[in-house]
Order: structure tokens, then sequence, then C-alpha cells
């Protein structure tokens, strides 16, 4: 009776885990391989009370995978090398399965799930049932797939081509890239990503297991099939603007890693630069905060890690902010115009992040000029949006762009105004929405 709900599979493994002899009893390592903790046994789960319990949720499987997934993403991140889930201690689908369990019984009902539902009577009329958590892991098993890497294990290759991408459940991955950027992501981080959304499906970066490691795995089908929803709009440029930030983390990396710098202090109050100047370096910030200004109004608030001065450098154009210190100090690395140049011939893609950064603060700029205040904060986004969309489609057009940059520079060709158009264009669409605007902008 107390094994009567367990499948084959899971009896299987229980068997072997809990022989006897020690010299017959399954390896940590073994274990991790067996058919029923990688997910390959799942289907075949009796649950408490046999497949027919399960199939009572199967109505809300599809909707259920892209709402966990959608989930993972937003829980992910890798601003740091030791990420962790909010709720310590929790594995990712515990965590999703108690966003449903909100009375804490340790199940969820067919009603729990009834609002996910695309047909609404089949979630109210379905015949209440209880799922477990695990249970609720083999539901979702086909699209979101567990699996375990064993230290050393090399995932992918940089140039490699990518089907799949990956959450981490558990253990902590290296990326390095072949010009020398390394990064250590640990439980909550995600991975491979970038490759399901470039053209060329190309893997940017080499991942090695640093501990043994638990992902969940989604394949390209299934990725396309969650994007492609258009609910999951929302989610679908979060994630193209994660790579957007992967990869101008990596040129700054780079930027100081192999750049000749000077270090440099100021106090609170001193300027950089000012506007409308030839500047001949770039600023890296490492201690600090700078205020990127215009005509008095703040357009970008500096914190470390980030860069100044790149637009003159960069876009061989005069100074187009007044940077000035607002921390009690400053503390940054300079690198001049000869020895940035070099650094921008080695390595197209930090070319084209950094250039993306630039034009988006050139916009950013024009809205400052056109409102005649600061750039807001991210709650007064909209009231922004909706003063640059001149026809209240909800969208902004070329023209509309050009609208706005004409505050700027009324000089500005029509070559430049697309660059900054393809650069908060997060889906290729040739047009803006607001939740690419607030994607983009609602970060800073």
């Amino acid at each position: 009776h107390l094994i009567s709900h367990l499948s084959p599979s899971a009896i299987d493994l229980l068997q072997k885990l809990l022989n006897p002899d020690p010299n017959k009893r399954l390896s940590a390592y073994e274990m991790l391989q067996h058919p029923w903790v990688k997910g390959e046994t799942a289907r075949d789960s009796k649950m408490s009370g046999s497949n027919e319990r399960l199939s009572k949720f199967r109505v809300f499987r599809s909707a259920l995978a892209a709402k966990v997934f959608g989930d993972f993403i937003n829980w992910s991140s890798d601003d740091d090398g030791n990420n962790e889930c909010s709720a310590k201690g929790s594995d990712l689908f515990e965590r999703a399965f108690k966003t449903f369990d909100t009375k804490k019984r340790g199940y969820i009902s067919t009603s729990d799930l009834s609002r996910l539902a695309k047909d609404k009577e089949a979630g109210e009329d379905a015949e209440p049932s209880s799922l477990s958590l695990s249970g609720f892991a083999d539901l979702l098993s086909e699209s979101l797939n567990n699996k375990y890497f064993p230290k050393d294990h090399v995932i992918y290759n940089e140039g490699d081509l990518g089907d799949h991408m990956y959450f981490i459940n558990s253990g902590t991955v290296e990326v390095e890239t072949r010009d020398g950027f390394q990064i250590k992501l640990g439980k909550g981080a995600v991975f491979g990503e970038g490759a399901l959304l470039s053209k060329d499906k190309k893997r940017s970066a080499a991942v090695k297991c640093v501990t043994p490691v638990h992902v969940i795995e989604v394949d390209r089908r299934f990725f396309n099939k969650y994007l492609s929803n258009p609910d999951s709009s929302e989610l679908a440029h979060s994630l193209r603007e994660k790579v957007n930030a992967r990869a101008l983390s990596r040129a700054g990396d780079k930027l100081v890693r192999e750049g000749s710098s000077e270090t440099v202090e100021y106090k609170k109050g001193d300027i950089l630069f000012d506007e409308g100047g030839r500047g001949k370096c770039l600023y890296m910030l490492d201690e600090g905060k700078i205020d990127l200004s215009t005509g008095g109004n703040s357009v970008q608030v500096l914190s470390p890690g980030e860069l100044c001065g790149l637009q003159s450098v960069l876009l061989k154009r005069p100074i187009t902010f007044t940077a000035t210190c607002i921390s009690d100090k400053c503390r940054l690395r300079s690198m001049c115009e000869t020895d940035f140049n070099k650094l921008l011939k080695s390595s197209r893609s930090m070319k084209e992040s950094l250039e993306n950064m630039c034009l988006r603060r050139v916009f950013k700029k024009a809205v400052v000029k056109k409102m005649n205040k600061s750039f807001p904060s991210a709650s007064e986004l909209r009231e922004v949006f909706d003063a640059v969309d001149l026809d209240h489609s909800g969208t902004l057009d070329m023209n509309e762009i050009k609208e706005v940059l004409n505050f700027l520079d009324t000089k500005l060709t029509k070559r430049q105004t697309k660059d900054i158009l393809r650069s908060l264009d997060l889906d290729g669409s040739g047009e803006i929405c607001f939740e690419e605007f607030k994607n983009i902008f609602g970060k800073q």
C-alpha cells in the first residue's frame, strides 16, 4: 500500500538505492543518471489514483508550462556569480508549485489552475482532483526537462549550434569566451537563450560545470512555442534585453581587462566633462555615481561598471552630456581614444554592443530635450512614451522617433535615425511598443 502510487521506474530506483550491499548500491552519479530521476519515465507515473488523475490536469499543461517558463525567466538573474532562488533551499519546480499552492496544503487542485485554461468551461467543469509536487514536475516534463551533468562536463562550446537553453536548479557553471571573458553562474541563472534568439543559432560562449549541475532544459521547439504566443510578448522582450545586457557586460569587461587605463578621482560636484566639447577619453566608473545631464536636466545616473564619454570617442561627435560626480567620491579609469580604437578593431561584437548603448542614450537625451525635464523613473515611463507616440497608436514608428530626435539635432540623417530605432526595437518589428520601451528604460 505504501508504494502503490509509485511507478515501476521509481520503485526500481528505490530498490537500487536501498541495496544492503554497498558494492551494488547506486552511487550518487549513477542515481542522477537513472531514467526516473532524468524524467524519462515520467509519463509512466502512477501517482495516487493512477494516470486518470494526471489526465484531469492535462487540459492545463500547455498554459501551465508557459506560466512556469515565464516565472523561471523572471526569477533568473546573472548580475553576480552566486544566484539564488529567493525562496532559499527550494528548487525551481518547488518554487513554481508554491505559487499555486498558496494555502500550503502540499498539493494543488484543478480549481487552483482553472485561471490558466483558455477554455473557461474546461477549467470550471474539471472534476476536482489533487496534484503533488512530483506530479506537477511530471506534468511539465515534456517541455521542461531535468538534466544532470557531472563536474567538469562541457555543456557546449563557443561557436556550437544551439538548440537548447537551461535554467540552473543547483550547482555552478562557468561561462567563458575565447577573448577571455569569464563569469560563474549559480542557482536560478539562465544560459543558452542567446543561440535560440540569434539568426546564426551559434553559441557565444563555452559553458563548463564547476560542480555537479542540475539544470532544467528547454528545447528550441518549445522555446519558440512559448515566445510565439501573443500573451508572451513582454517575456520575449525581456529575454532579448537580457541578451543585450549580457553582451554589453562582456564588452565592458573586455575594456577593463585589455585596455590601458589610468585611475582618476573626483569629489562631489566635480565636472568630468562639459556638453559640447570634444572628448578624447572614455571613462569606466569603479566607485560612486555620475550624473549625465543636458541643460540642467538629468538624462541618466551611472553606477559602478558603467561607461561615460563613449559617444564622443565612438561616434566621433561632440560630447553630448555634462558629467558630474554626485557622490562623495567618484573613482574612474580613463582610456584614451587611440587605445580604445585598437580594442574596437579586435572585437566586432564589442563595437556593436557599445554603439547600441550610445544610441539609446542619444534617444534619452532627445526625450529630455522634448520634455524639458529629467528623464523619469520607471513608474513614469508611460507619460514619456505617450508624449512621443504622436498618433496614439500604441507604438513608436520611424517618423515619431525622427520627430523627437529633431529636438536634439535636425540634421540627423535617415540612417542615423534608423540606427536609433534599431537599438530600441527588441523584436525587429520596425516599431517600438511600450513593453519594449519599459524593458529598456525601466531597468536603467
